[in-house]
């Protein structure tokens, strides 16, 4: 099975972003007994590349696949996929991340907010095309609406996204700390 296929499969990705990873071998194994298998960790982390190193092998060993977000520059693009990632995620139409991952054959899951975004991301590319931030969609009720001819197009896969507290209260709530992104398919 590949990374696309598994991430169909299973309809979510976790993103993990935190101050700290303590173990994320650990954390993979843990998300995998649950049934979650694709986890994406994030630059925005720090140490994100010594995480993924340790971790990579581990979450391969699991049923994981384990990627890298928040990706901004293709070096940052080719120093994840050196140190494992199996795919990579950008916030927004980034063509150095895209000429970089799709160069070495890793899936890349590029940003849009548009439909003219989602057809550059497809052009570069990308694997699936996260829909972010898709929660301003949703609430507007304009997600199926603005993207009902694109999810018609059977080649194109839309990867909605928006933040939740580990409690499940919005992120920003008073006394709750920031937890992980959820995308969803």
């Amino acid at each position: 099975m590949t990374e696309i296929d598994i991430l169909r499969a299973d309809r979510v990705l976790t993103v993990v972003r935190a101050e700290t990873i303590p173990d994320a071998a650990d954390l993979c194994h843990a998300l995998a007994e649950g049934g979650i298998r694709t986890v994406e960790l994030t630059f925005t982390t720090p140490d994100v590349l010594h995480h993924l190193g340790r971790a990579a092998d581990a979450a391969a060993a699991a049923g994981s696949i384990l990627g890298v977000g928040t990706v901004m520059t293709g070096d940052q693009a080719a120093a994840a996929i050196d140190a494992g990632a199996r795919f990579l995620v950008t916030p927004g139409i980034r063509p150095d991340v895209a000429k970089v991952a799709t160069g070495r054959s890793i899936p890349v899951f590029l940003g849009a907010f548009t439909p003219t975004e989602v057809a550059m991301a497809v052009d570069l590319g990308s694997a699936a095309v996260k829909i972010f931030p898709a929660k301003r969609l949703v609430l507007q009720r304009h997600l199926l609406d603005r993207y009902a001819i694109l999810i018609v197009w059977s080649s194109i896969w839309l990867l909605p996204s928006w933040k939740r507290c580990m409690s499940g209260s919005p992120v920003g709530s008073p006394g709750r700390s920031r937890g992980p992104e959820s995308v969803n398919m």
